[in-house]
């Protein structure tokens, strides 16, 4: 459970991040980077930090990346394959 509002928290700021920023590199460090420094703020949880890591660090990636990516088919509408097959068959 845990890990899904960790995906959902991190795909809504990684999607507000690539609204006012359009840049995917920054919408993925933005989270990845609030994720590591509040794990290793947290130092009464440090025994856990390895498997924080491990679990959570690629968590919180693709969901940035994933905010990211979302917003691009939204305004692009990803319609772009389809015109090219289209095409193609002509």
């Amino acid at each position: 459970m845990i890990f899904a509002l960790l995906f959902i928290l991190a795909f809504l700021l990684g999607l507000a991040v690539y609204l006012l920023t359009n840049r995917w590199v920054i919408a993925v460090l933005v989270p990845t980077g609030l994720f590591v420094v509040n794990t290793l703020l947290d130092t009464e949880a440090k025994a856990n930090w390895g498997m924080t890591f491990v679990f959570g660090l690629p968590i919180v990636f693709v969901a940035g990346l994933l905010g990211a990516y979302v917003v691009e088919l939204r305004r692009f509408g990803g319609d772009e394959l389809g015109e090219v097959e289209a095409s193609d068959e002509d």
